[in-house]
């Protein structure tokens, strides 16, 4: 630090103490993208002679603000960390002519080179050079970037308001997300695409601090999910997406970086007034609810706010203009939505015992003449061969008083009456629910800029949003109780301060602080119920954790009263950068620091109160019987779950350190050719967990303690080895190697950190002449890790959190152990933290991430010729290529059984699968830990499969591993057409043509190496187009110019624009099914007549066998459909994955807007306008069902993504 402060001495106090408080914030975030312009050239004379010490300014247009520089002893110049806009750029040199540019408009992120030939003075007049076609090209760097600016988010028809639509137009942009949801707070579908193949998510910044909402999936940046904060249009000036870039000083992603930048202040106060309204009246069907004859549902949206800014004035007391500028957003929406549901509710008779409505046939001598509608005594088993029980009819499905249960008695009280009339006879779905989602939304930012000088720049902006869901509400209330309400609840707030400050005319500092707070939070309407006025003992209540909320009851025979958990996960997000700009000849040299301290504190006490499934096991006739409907409600009425558990779930405080240090240098090798070489070093460290409740990667070679009990076992059951069946080896032993390790206070990451990332990129900018340029460039990227934190500490790793099982029955329901009204008679299980070591986990799954894992890396290539055409024309054609390597995947290799037990036929292997699920004397039984500590079937059970033990690791049910040995391959050629505004219109089409491949994901288990085939993503054809075009009558229009006002008020100030996309469908994937033919030749046939007929859209015919089991032709399509033939089992699968000829639904989506503007003075203005989202309610079509079992196969129901056509009406007032 001392010798830090040397290195400041003697520079303005208050920015060298703004740089210490910066360097000491060791806890820092995300790389800080530069929003800001730059422009740069050279000074000369007609000769081509450098002019040193020229004096070069920048004016700001809107607000006076100038920014001033001299020209070196080459002659160049270099203006950094302007704020977009328009401006006058101006040299003044001794001996020479004034030189003037006007209105040149500088964008987010924009490089402009502008060089500057100076006349001697007393020649001519001052030269004034307009800089409308001048500055169109990028001839500064090699980037692949796309702009959007205010005249696009006020003229575009933006669903919602919502500037972030337009990432939607980007090439090499695919939507991973759901396309149905627009709106300013619906953080994680808007911004949930991948661009250019790179996996995982991209950064979002706000005014270039980074705006990303940490999620459970943490460590960084690629794990985020959604933007924090959003603002409406009305608050936007750009929007600017870099989808290649070569610039060492952003990173943290590989990535799309995207800015939205909000307006500012200026020297003249401006502000609006706004409202977007819609409703069901101004909206389309679905195509689905067509075909049903269905009504519209009920929809209401309101959506209202305001914007503000100026000069800072205090009358009297302080006059801000030229210095001093605020802008404040105030943003609101009150959305209605309905989501109507059907339920199966129990019938009045049901609610006391009376289950003779369930049969339809009628009874005879007290049964129910079809056997599968009769109801059985659950406590009336009597023993049969092979450890099976036989149970006792209730006579006309009549329950005995003495035989219900008060639990499950008073639980049915909180169901409402059916209430759909004709519902089905045996009382299914016959409850119909108008339930609406509601969401309150309320969201504020102020902005405040202060000039000191010419030199120094500072800038700060807070914000706040909070967002309330209200969800599921579909009951009524009951003892002041309303079990199935609930609520989903985001604040969000943050703030960023920057300070810029000019050191020398060669020297600018750029120094940065942010902080951003995201949380998600549910609740339930029933937090702090009473059990014991359900009927639950206090002594059980004792047992259940905290908080208290309405029970989990489920079962396929009523629907689920409760079906939300309590969740609290507050994300921090905190951030600091600094950079110093240094310019030297022809070289623009630019390095710096960048951090971040990411923060994440969850709690969520999953099912701490209980979760009890009642299906029919126990009230059918056998325990092999199937299970029909009504047998569940019998089960919930006598008090006996089918199955149930309960959790002890630690909550969790993680930490993530992310530290990068940058150089480059931008060299003018001539006028006309400019090299950007840089390089990055990155430090991304591992979470660690603040009480080391976490595991610190997985032991795959050491003995388990429990291997020496398990072999004995193994060798005394079978001392020739287990015979698995014909023709299969012979498994001569059992190895029990491998287990958890965990953190603890000298080793508490999750994981080891790489400590050597150093990335270069170079990128190449070359003005062939004055109307094109040629660029290029290569860089690499580090992507940052995908680690989800739940899945390795606090509530879902067992040893910090617990489980415990219900066991009812250990004779499938000859006696019972556990019923409702006592669920856990031995106690309920505590978490033991990491004292057992590698025997965690014995009986249950197993997820690690590794020690020592490899470094995803993506490399990114462009090559693109740029050429200015006649008329405001720009057209772009662009090479793009990406690959990556080491990327994660999830293996199941280290648990996998061998293929040499796997069938290969391309039928079900029934006697293979007879053979691999039979039971066999358990070796593990008693091992792996006392009852009250493991309740897993594997420790408790006198039997196990053969499947089981032939696996790896077969003290576990399953062992997943993150490995990093996936990779991509993506090639694209974009080419687009930009005509700039003017005279009166404006156009941007865009083709994308591209080619995803992957390595990534494991057809078997025992694979090592991961499936080649086109990712899932992959969208070889893509076409967005926009438009703006002002119709020419009216006043300053090309006809009726001289129209009277009330004739203008019509006729005049109208225009339209509009949004196209259309796109390829994805690749489909049938996953491992039955199939005779060739793979390559099935096509789906997306004809709208097919749609929503039942019938398939694809050849199924190769899915199913020709003929029955016992020969002949098939009884029935459902028959075939149910051939257990076709239900393959522990087989090989050769099913491709991702096949290219079978892909889902193209998209082909326009979105329309009528706008009038109103003049009412010149400081006062209306607009109103109509927003046509899908404005030809084209559906984009959701894909195919593709399970050959299900009568579904190869159709379409009709289900869209994308909403039907809605209509919202625009209001503005602008003044």
């Amino acid at each position: 630090m001392q010798a830090f402060s040397r290195t400041f001495a003697g520079w303005p106090r208050r920015v060298a103490l703004f740089c210490v408080l910066i360097f000491s914030l060791y806890s820092v975030s995300a790389s800080a993208q530069e929003y800001r312009a730059s422009v740069t050239g050279t000074v000369a004379d007609q000769t081509g002679a450098a002019v040193p010490s020229a004096k070069v300014t920048l004016h700001n247009q809107a607000t006076g603000v100038e920014a001033i520089v001299k020209s070196d002893a080459g002659g160049d110049y270099a203006l950094n960390y302007i704020d977009p806009g328009t401006y006058v750029l101006s040299v003044d040199a001794s001996g020479f002519q004034h030189w003037e540019m006007r209105d040149l408009k500088l964008d987010t992120a924009q490089e402009v080179k502008v060089n500057v030939t100076l006349k001697v003075s007393g020649t001519s007049a001052n030269i004034t050079v307009v800089s409308g076609e001048d500055a169109v090209l990028e001839t500064a760097n090699a980037d692949v970037s796309q702009l959007f600016d205010k005249k696009d988010m006020s003229e575009l028809p933006l669903a919602d308001s919502n500037p972030v639509m337009v990432l939607r137009l980007l090439g090499g942009g695919v939507w991973t997300g759901n396309p149905y949801y627009s709106r300013v707070f619906d953080n994680g579908a808007i911004t949930a695409f991948q661009m250019n193949g790179v996996p995982g998510a991209s950064s979002f910044y706000l005014n270039g601090i980074p705006d990303n909402g940490v999620d459970s999936t943490f460590t960084s940046i690629n794990t985020y999910t959604r933007m924090a904060f959003v603002p409406p249009t009305e608050a936007i000036d750009q929007v600017k997406v870099l989808s290649q870039w070569y610039n060492s000083s952003d990173g943290n992603t590989a990535g799309a970086n995207v800015n939205l930048n909000t307006k500012s202040g200026t020297n003249t106060p401006h502000g609006a007034l706004y409202e977007y309204f819609e409703n069901e009246a101004l909206n389309a069907n679905t195509f689905k609810a067509n075909l049903l004859g269905q009504r519209r549902s009920e929809q209401r949206s309101n959506h209202f706010g305001g914007t503000i800014g100026g000069p800072v004035m205090i009358p009297h007391i302080y006059d801000g203009r030229n210095k001093t500028f605020f802008f404040f957003f105030l943003d609101n929406v009150l959305d209605y939505t309905p989501s109507p549901a059907n339920f199966t509710v129990p019938t009045q008779k049901m609610r006391g015992g009376d289950l003779s409505e369930i049969c339809t046939t009628g009874f005879v001598n007290g049964i129910c003449s079809n056997p599968n509608q009769q109801i059985y005594n659950p406590f009336s088993a009597t023993a049969t061969s092979g450890g099976h029980v036989i149970r006792a009819p209730f006579l006309n499905n009549q329950i005995p008083s003495n035989l219900i249960n008060s639990i499950g008695s008073k639980y049915m009280t909180y169901f409402p009456l059916p209430n759909i009339p004709g519902a089905a006879a045996d009382g299914s779905v016959n409850y119909y629910s108008p339930d609406a989602q509601t969401d309150n939304y309320h969201a504020w930012l102020l902005r405040i800029d202060h000039y000191i000088g010419t030199n120094q720049h500072l800038a700060a902006d807070y914000f706040q949003s909070h967002r309330v869901n209200g969800i599921n509400n579909w009951t009524q209330a009951v003892d002041g109780i309303n079990p199935s309400s609930a609520s989903y609840l985001i604040d969000n707030h943050g703030f960023g301060i920057t300070d810029t400050v000019t050191l020398s005319p060669t020297t600018v500092l750029d120094a940065r602080l942010g902080f951003n707070r995201y949380e998600q939070s549910y609740n339930s309407a029933a937090m702090g119920f009473d059990y014991t006025s359900l009927g639950f003992p206090s002594s059980v209540v004792r047992q259940f954790g905290a908080p208290a909320y309405f029970p989990y009851f489920t079962s396929t025979d009523f629907s689920e009263l409760n079906s939300r958990s309590i969740l609290d996960r507050p994300g921090n997000i905190y951030t600091a950068a600094a950079a110093i700009t240094k310019s030297f000849g022809s070289h623009l040299l630019k390095f710096g620091y960048e951090g971040t301290l990411y923060r994440i504190n969850a709690y969520s006490p999953g099912n701490n109160n209980g979760t009890y499934t009642f299906n029919g096991n126990f009230t059918s006739q056998t325990d092999t019987s199937a299970t029909e409907f009504g047998m569940g409600i019998a089960s919930l009425l006598t008090g006996l779950p089918t199955s149930g558990s309960i959790d002890v779930d630690a909550s969790y405080a993680g930490q993530s350190l992310y530290h990068a240090a940058f150089v480059q240098d931008e060299w003018k090798i001539m006028p006309r050719l400019t090299l950007t070489a840089g390089l990055r070093y990155e430090y991304e460290g591992a979470p660690t967990e603040r009480y080391n409740r976490n595991a610190r990667g997985f032991d795959l070679t050491s003995a388990n303690p429990i291997q020496a009990g398990a072999q004995a076992a193994f060798a005394a059951s079978f001392p020739n080895g287990l015979n698995v069946g014909s023709g299969l080896p012979v498994k001569s032993s059992l190895s029990v190697l491998g287990g958890y390790t965990f953190a603890d206070s000298q080793h508490r990451s999750f994981f080891n950190t790489d400590y050597a990332v150093f990335m270069p990129r170079v990128g190449l900018a070359y003005t062939v002449h004055d109307g094109t340029v040629l660029r290029g460039g290569v860089g690499l990227y580090k992507i940052p890790w995908v680690t989800t934190m739940d899945n390795y500490a606090g509530g879902n790793l067992a040893g910090f959190s617990q489980t415990t099982t219900m066991v009812p029955t250990i004779n499938n329901g000859l006696t019972f152990d556990a019923n409702i009204s006592n669920p856990f008679p031995n106690g309920v299980i505590q978490p033991t933290g990491s004292s057992l070591g590698l025997t965690q986990n014995l009986g249950q799954g197993a997820t690690f991430f590794p020690l020592n894992p490899l470094t995803s890396y993506a490399m990114h290539w462009t090559a693109e010729v740029q050429q200015a055409l006649p008329d405001k024309l720009v057209a772009d054609v662009v090479y793009v290529g990406s690959t990556g390597w080491h990327i994660s995947n999830n293996s199941n290799l280290p648990g996998a059984v061998p293929e040499q037990y796997l069938s290969t036929m391309k039928t079900r292997d029934t006697n293979l699968i007879s053979e691999l699920t039979a039971q066999v004397p358990n070796p593990f039984q008693g091992l792996l830990g006392s009852t009250t500590v493991n309740s897993t079937s594997l420790n408790q059970s006198s039997t196990t499969s053969v499947y089981q033990l032939l696996g790896a690791m077969p003290q576990f049910t399953s062992v997943t591993e993150t490995v990093f040995n996936a990779s991509f391959n993506y090639q694209a050629m974009e080419a687009r057409l930009i005509r700039r505004f003017g005279n009166g219109y404006s156009f941007n089409v865009l083709y994308n043509w591209s080619k995803d491949i992957q390595r990534s994901g494991f057809n078997n288990d025992f694979q090592v190496l991961p499936v080649r085939s086109l990712s899932p993503y992959d969208v070889p054809n893509h076409l967005t187009a926009t438009f703006v075009a002002e119709l020419p009558i009216g006043r300053g229009r090309k006809w009726l110019n001289t129209l009277p006002g009330w004739a203008d008020a019509f006729l005049g100030g109208w225009q339209a624009t509009g949004m196209y996309q259309g796109e390829s469908g994805t690749p489909l994937d049938f996953g491992n099914v039955y199939f005779s033919g060739d793979p390559q030749k099935l096509h789906f046939n997306y004809k709208h007549s097919l749609i929503g007929t039942g019938q398939p859209l694809i050849d199924v015919s190769g899915f199913y066998l020709p003929t029955a089991p016992g020969g002949g032709s098939w009884s029935s399509s459902a028959a075939m459909r149910a051939d257990s033939r076709i239900n393959l089992q522990y087989n090989v699968r050769y099913m491709p994955n991702n096949m290219g000829n079978t892909r889902s639904p193209i998209q082909n989506v326009i979105d329309l807007a009528a706008k009038k503007k109103f003049r009412v003075s010149d400081r006062l203005s209306v607009e109103t306008s109509a927003n046509f989202i899908n404005a030809f309610n084209h559906p984009w079509f959701s894909s195919p069902y593709t399970t050959p079992s299900a009568a579904t196969f190869g159709t379409l129901d009709g289900s869209q993504r994308n909403t039907p056509r809605f209509i919202q009406l625009f209001a503005k007032v602008i003044f």
